[in-house]
């Protein structure tokens, strides 16, 4: 009882509740021996209602012979690990760590019960996958009402945003009465999350008044008699060739752009006599990778005419590590590099999601009178650079008709780099705060609030940062389980061994994180379905059963 000590008030009133549901005749309640307060206080409000004190005393309530089995184990542990003190010392059933009492009900009546039995009692708010059942509070039913001001929904991981997202294009679409002629855009930069608003939205439409059709994680609602795709949902990598007509040029292929990337910081170096390791900081994949996502691509520098641009702009939440002082070498140098790589890539056709985000804003800015959206919403609105929020600002005919959920504390890819801009032609934005994480459970959030916390303050408190606070009906922690073996045919047997245990709590297959492939396709050998991701792919998803794999490098480790 009471184990989670912020919300014993609450817990007491549900269990409580509990016993007046259910009626048991008697009660065993157990706590730690530091909460023993808050058990008398409960047991005080049984006495009240007329339950008696049966036993007040924990060693009653268990065995009290001596643990045999253990204790030899643990004599022969303390054998090999003789600092461990503890180990040499017997133990027994008597643990004067807890405290207890056992109440009983008055006998009034005949204890006949002619009720069913308990067949399921839930303790917390299970995850629910048909949106009908949710529940909206206060907060989120204000932010999920059609509006006809720019919106945007802040709050922490598991507080509901993107259920308000999909409840807020149902009441958009209510409030035009399934127009044929309205034209919705809802995207976002997380593909299962795009299946996940599609599966809610025809959870929430009448079937009758909607068709749906999906091809590649695209996505068409059509209303009835419309002959025109009233809401589409896609991926944001798929904007620029679904909507401004971006040639697609084949898959992206990151070890390939990785390379061409070396070969022109190599060309740099010698083109500059540089032969020393005083550039490294600067001269190397990741800094440039981001450097031309974060600011060339993202602060709208450019690279044909924006040399002068990029030696004197401020780069928004880069810091000064590495230095690069305003118009000087470390600037310059980089510039020329970015600048013969986006040449090699533009020349060549070679595939690339910022590549194909400049050509989209190209072509937007050349063909402004183009058919634009009624409306449009942006989840995990947080990766967004300002070129980005300039995109969705070119799509929207009216751009007071534009929603935004996210959270900047969550902007693993471009950092403090997250801001949310504001157009000059738009109103006053509506600032909708969501509380509580409703999926991740009480410790978890009360492990993490401090770092949280500290993540918004290194933003300065800006709009748009959420912090995580412990949600009372929030579901249980994670089970942490330690697999070792010397091979990886052992492991792997161990892990479908316990994946069988578990297998009570619906689970269909297993997540590896980092990207373990040796692992996954043991586990596939082994008949158990695997998936082997990155963390920073997988940001935002909910997983069942994650193997953490110390075998595997972190991909993005910064």
């Amino acid at each position: 009882m009471f184990d989670a000590t912020d919300n014993r008030e609450e817990i007491k009133e549900d269990f409580k509740r509990l016993v007046k549901t259910y009626n048991p005749s008697t009660l065993l309640l157990l706590t730690s021996r530091n909460k023993k307060h808050y058990l008398d206080s409960l047991t005080n409000d049984f006495l009240e209602e007329g339950y008696k004190l049966d036993i007040d005393n924990t060693n009653r309530l268990l065995y009290n012979q001596p643990l045999t089995s253990i204790n030899k184990l643990r004599n022969e542990l303390s054998q090999s690990y003789p600092e461990i003190k503890p180990l040499s010392r017997a133990t027994s059933w008597s643990d004067p760590s807890f405290t207890g009492v056992t109440i009983t009900k008055n006998q009034t009546e005949l204890n006949l019960s002619a009720s069913k039995p308990i067949e399921n009692l839930s303790i917390y708010s299970p995850p629910i996958k048909v949106i009908s059942e949710i529940k909206l509070n206060e907060n989120q039913k204000k932010a999920s009402n059609y509006s006809e001001t720019p919106s945007v929904v802040i709050g922490p991981a598991g507080c509901g945003k993107s259920i308000v997202i999909a409840e807020k294009i149902y009441s958009t679409v209510i409030a035009h009465n399934y127009s044929k002629q309205l034209k919705i855009l809802v995207t976002t930069f997380n593909k299962s999350l795009i299946i996940q608003l599609r599966d809610w939205l025809i959870q929430l439409f009448d079937k009758n008044e909607i068709s749906v059709t999906t091809h590649r994680l695209v996505s068409y609602f059509r209303f009835k008699d419309s002959n025109v795709s009233n809401i589409t949902l896609l991926h944001f990598d798929i904007l620029p060739m679904r909507l401004g007509n971006v040639p697609f040029y084949g898959l992206v292929s990151d070890s390939n752009n990785d390379a061409i990337m070396t070969k022109c910081i190599e060309e740099i170096k010698l083109e500059n006599k540089i032969a020393n390791t005083a550039y490294d900081t600067i001269l190397n994949l990741d800094f440039l990778n981001e450097e031309y996502h974060r600011v060339i691509y993202g602060l709208q520098v450019g690279l044909k005419e924006g040399e002068d641009k990029y030696y004197s702009i401020t780069r928004i939440g880069r810091g000064n590590n590495p230095s690069m002082p305003k118009n000087g070498m470390r600037r310059k140098l980089v510039f020329a590099c970015l600048k013969k790589y986006a040449k090699h890539l533009y020349n060549n056709n070679v595939p690339h999601f910022t590549i194909r985000r400049q050509r989209l804003l190209v072509e937007l800015n050349s063909n402004p009178s183009r058919s634009k959206y009624d409306y449009l919403f942006v989840d995990e609105f947080q990766d967004c650079t300002r070129a980005d929020f300039q995109i969705f600002n070119m799509l929207l005919s009216n751009p007071d008709h534009f929603t935004i959920a996210g959270d900047l504390a969550q902007a693993v890819h471009i950092g403090k780099a997250a801001r949310i801009p504001r157009f000059e032609n738009m109103a006053r934005r509506q600032f909708h705060r969501l509380e509580g994480s409703y999926r991740l459970p009480v410790r978890i959030s009360e492990a993490i609030q401090p770092i949280s916390e500290a993540i918004k303050l290194s933003f300065n408190n800006i709009d748009g940062v959420g912090v995580i606070t412990p949600f009372k009906g929030s579901p249980p922690g994670a089970r942490p389980i330690v697999v070792f073996d010397q091979t990886l045919e052992g492991i792997a047997k161990k892990i479908k061994e316990i994946f069988g245990a578990y297998n009570i709590y619906d689970l269909d297959r297993v997540t590896i994180l980092e990207k373990d492939n040796d692992l996954a396709y043991a586990l596939n050998n082994l008949g158990l379905r695997s998936e082997a991701d990155t963390i920073l792919r997988l940001k935002g998803l909910e997983k069942r059963c994650v193997i953490w794999s110390t075998r595997a490098n972190i991909e993005y480790e910064k």
